[in-house]
């Protein structure tokens, strides 16, 4: 299950489902469903762009590197 802060990336089930949140797309999740069938994320270049998904179609992001926005937070 995700939680809030985490980064996701699209998987080959968001390019069946989604046209903008597809396969490949970054994100950062900003809500979880009670359930944590759908979470809302945002955009990682368009900040303001938030769009609720399936979490199915998103796994976590590799982390070799933190997000810049978990940089500023630890700043």
């Amino acid at each position: 299950m995700f939680k809030i802060g985490d980064r996701v990336i699209g998987n080959e089930r968001a390019s069946k489902c989604y046209s903008i949140t597809h396969e490949g797309w970054t994100g950062t999740v900003v809500k979880v469903s009670e359930k944590g069938n759908y979470i809302t994320v945002r955009d990682d270049y368009y900040s303001y762009d938030t769009f609720s998904v399936k979490s199915i179609c998103f796994d976590l992001y590799p982390t070799d590197t933190p997000s810049t926005d978990r940089l500023m937070e630890l700043l």
